[in-house]
C-alpha cells in the first residue's frame, strides 16, 4: 500500500494499541512522554507496533511498553512475560512464516518480519533480546529523519 509520510503522534497510537488490548483485561502497561511526534507512515507504524505488542501479548500474558526519544530516533521497548528466545532463533523469528511454536499458537509467522521491514523502511530496525529476569524484549527504533 502507497502511504504518504505525515506527522504521527506515538504516544496517542501506543494508547490506541493498549486500550484495544485492555478492553477485558489490562494486559498492556504504558510508560510514555506527553508526547512524541515522528515524521512517518501512519498505518505502516500502526501495524508494526500492534503485531508487535499482540506478539506479546500472544507468547507472554502481558506487555509493558515504554517510548523515548534519543536524539535522532524514537526508540520503542516492548516487554512481555513470557519465556524468551533460545539464542538460536533470535534471527531466525524474521524469516518469513517462521514460528517457533507452531502446534501451540496461531499464526502466521509474518509479523515480526513485517514489523522490522516496517522498521527499516524508516531508517531503524527491530531487534529481539531476552530480559534478564523473565520474557523478551523487542526494541523498535525509528529515525528521526527519514
Amino acid at each position: 500500500i502507497h502511504e504518504e509520510v505525515e506527522w504521527i503522534n506515538l504516544v496517542d497510537t501506543l494508547e490506541q494499541c493498549a486500550a484495544y488490548y485492555n478492553r477485558s483485561k489490562r494486559k498492556v502497561q504504558l510508560s510514555l512522554p506527553v508526547e512524541s511526534r515522528f515524521l512517518g507512515k501512519p498505518l505502516a507504524i500502526k501495524r508494526c507496533l500492534y503485531n508487535v505488542i499482540d506478539n506479546a501479548i500472544k507468547y507472554g500474558g502481558s506487555a509493558e511498553v515504554s517510548l523515548y526519544d534519543d536524539h535522532d530516533k524514537v526508540v520503542i521497548k516492548v516487554r512481555d512475560f513470557g519465556p524468551g528466545l533460545e539464542t538460536k532463533w533470535q534471527e531466525k523469528v524474521f524469516e518469513p512464516y517462521f514460528r517457533v511454536d507452531a502446534k501451540t499458537h496461531l499464526g502466521s509467522g509474518l509479523g515480526l518480519t513485517i514489523s522490522r521491514s516496517i522498521a527499516r523502511s524508516h531508517g531503524g530496525d527491530l531487534y529481539v533480546q531476552n530480559h534478564p529476569q523473565q520474557g523478551l524484549i523487542v526494541t523498535i527504533q525509528l529515525a528521526c529523519e527519514l
